[in-house]
């Protein structure tokens, strides 16, 4: 019963509010985020590509992909408000699905 009684407390601990939230589900995604182009030439940027990938538990669950290798890429995007996270810890989480092993010295 001791345990239990710790469930609310602890889920009170932890809530958070999210500032900004992108899940790239919709053909959409391009109005919303910018490419910088002053920072390195044309040449040396790679492309994004809106896809689900090789490997997918749902067709329709889409994100960006990098393409080709060796370039560079950068995205950015306005924040819907102002943050000010002073004296609150500030955590930004992303995912990552590595499709090819390219460029991995330390990959077996």
């Amino acid at each position: 019963m001791r345990v239990l009684s710790a469930v609310p407390l602890l889920a009170a601990a932890v809530s958070a509010k999210v500032y900004f939230q992108e899940d790239f589900n919709d053909a959409d995604w391009e109005s919303r985020w910018v490419v910088p182009t002053k920072w390195k030439s044309e040449s040396e940027l790679g492309t994004w590509s809106h896809t689900a990938g090789k490997w997918y538990g749902d067709e329709d669950d889409k994100g960006i992909q990098t393409g080709p290798d060796a370039r560079f890429f950068g995205l950015s995007a306005k924040m819907p408000d102002a943050i000010n996270n002073k004296g609150k810890d500030l955590v930004i989480s992303y995912s990552v699905k590595m499709e090819d092993r390219v460029g991995f010295l330390f990959w077996s």
